[in-house]
């Protein structure tokens, strides 16, 4: 076996893994070796990003000339979901280059479209797809529609759909998908009816989109056909544990994902009454719903259970544990299942660190997130979005600052959630004017999350001019919603019985001591 495809074969393992220490030692050799070309340097990149340090890989893609279209996709890879916006950029700089884009290429910096939900950006990729003949092939027009319909705009989605020339499963049960996230179940039902007529056989994915769209109590007809046909097209030849565990999982998996927590974890009870086995996903479902629910009891037993199914080791399902017991308030049991998982992505140490954040322990917070830049762990959005949460609950401002500004250095661009959570920082420290000053000079327009963040805090302390200029801009992006109006009619009534009260109490206070 030549020595760079060993060499390959170890990176791809560790990567696997997640070893970065291995990894690295791994690297040190090839460097050494002087075998840091194209070859394994596509398995350093790989291995790289699969443990977190987007980093380190970008530096071994620097180091080498001649970069194939594989290495440039590899890297593109690496950053479309850590950081989209890079991911799109080096997209622009593959030709230049003279790297031509392939199906993988498209399919890539469409997630990362996605991801920095940029809906102008896909529309150029989609010309340049056009452009290069690959609007035939039937997995980059599944991308192409699923980029459409994830960032808003669905009419395009449908357009992209229609105009394919072959429609496999797969493309019909994004384009259905696609409907039920748009909140449109009647169109997602419609199209499953075509897809029939099409001669195309519904799977297990069409039916556990279809019964997301029927959880609507209006949807209960079609919701009653759909489950006979899951039984008629799926389960007729399959085993009776499969078919059980797909239909329950959908089942609590649609409750959770909706909000009725209490009845997802009534039917976990009924699944496991009647000894039909949970999977990780099932699991990852009841314990959100224990989360949501601050159900500590019935986490622990459901923890328990994960623990006896060999499953706790499962990163996605650790994920979830230290969430249950972080919005629980248990931090103790929290620490001891992140201390115990093996292999520590980003999410878990943000699921830890969000956890004591929530309940306004900063300091706690903080002291986690100097542990994760130690082990020189790359952050990710959601990490930041934490440690802001966790300065505006103890009114840490100076160090909250600190954290957005040190994005900018990282390579990370601020989101609306990280807009959001500055605004509350300040805000709730009363420095209302920097926080409306910070707001109209944002680079994105504020949403309304943001503009309720100030409403509130002008509501505590009492800003009734402030509060009728966000209350303004509120009514300008939900003309519908009362609630802007309600808040301000709070503070003025508050603000009214102060001033009217004060006198009196004046009066009674001077009357007691001049006897």
């Amino acid at each position: 076996m030549p020595k760079t495809l060993a060499l390959s074969m170890v990176l791809e393992a560790c990567g696997s893994l997640a070893e970065l220490k291995g990894g690295k030692l791994v690297h040190a050799h090839v460097i050494e070796s002087g075998l840091e070309g194209d070859l394994v340097g596509i398995s350093l990149v790989n291995m790289y990003a699969k443990c977190g340090t987007v980093g380190e890989a970008r530096k071994v893609f620097e180091r080498i000339n001649n970069r194939s279209r594989i290495l440039w996709n590899s890297m593109i890879t690496a950053y479309q979901e850590r950081d989209p916006h890079e991911a799109l950029h080096l997209f622009r700089e593959m030709q230049p280059e003279g790297v031509s884009p392939d199906r993988i290429t498209f399919m890539t910096v469409l997630n990362a479209c996605v991801n920095a939900a940029d809906l102008e950006n896909g529309r150029t990729i989609h010309r340049r797809i056009v452009d290069s003949g690959f609007a035939a092939d039937v997995r980059v027009a599944t991308a192409l529609f699923n980029m459409y319909a994830k960032c808003g705009s669905l009419g395009e989605a449908r357009g992209v759909f229609d105009s394919m020339v072959f429609r496999d499963v797969v493309s019909w049960n994004n384009m259905i998908a696609a409907y039920v996230q748009g909140r449109d179940g009647e169109g997602a039902i419609s199209l499953c009816w075509a897809m029939q007529l099409e001669g195309m056989r519904p799977d297990k994915a069409t039916f556990a989109s279809l019964l997301n769209a029927c959880s609507d109590p209006n949807r209960l007809v079609d919701g009653r056909q759909i489950h006979s046909e899951i039984f008629d097209n799926i389960f007729s030849n399959s085993q009776q544990h499969h078919r059980d565990l797909f239909l329950w999982t959908s089942m609590i998996t649609a409750y959770e994902q909706h909000g009725e927590y209490r009845k997802a974890l009534e039917l976990y009870e009924q699944m496991h009454s009647r000894q039909v086995e949970a999977d990780r996903v099932t699991f990852i479902s009841v314990l959100n719903a224990c989360a949501h629910l601050s159900d500590l009891r019935q986490g622990q037993a459901i923890h328990a259970r994960v623990m006896r199914r060999g499953l706790a080791t499962d990163v996605a399902v650790a994920n979830s544990i230290v969430f249950m017991y972080g919005k629980c308030g248990s931090f103790d049991e929290a620490s001891i299942v992140f201390e115990k998982t093996k292999h520590k992505d980003i999410s878990l140490w943000t699921a830890l660190i969000a956890s004591y954040a929530r309940h306004g322990h900063g300091e706690q917070a903080l002291w986690i997130f100097r542990r994760l830049r130690q082990d020189g762990i790359e952050l990710s959005n959601l990490t930041f979005v934490a440690m802001l949460s966790a300065c505006s609950h103890v009114g840490l401002i100076e160090e909250g600052c600190e954290f957005f500004a040190s994005m900018a250095e990282l390579g990370i661009e601020p989101n609306m959630e990280h807009y959001s959570c500055l605004v509350d920082l300040l805000a709730r420290a009363g420095h209302l004017h920097t926080a409306e000053e910070f707001l109209s000079r944002m680079p994105v327009a504020a949403n309304t999350i943001v503009l309720t963040a100030l409403l509130a805090a002008c509501r505590v302390h009492g800003d009734v001019e402030r509060a009728r200029r966000v209350a303004e801009k509120l009514e300008a992006l939900d003309p519908e919603s009362e609630a802007p109006y309600v808040t301000l009619s709070n503070i003025e009534m508050v603000l009214r019985f102060f001033f009217l009260a004060c006198p009196y109490f004046l009066c009674s206070f001077l009357c007691f001591f001049a006897g």
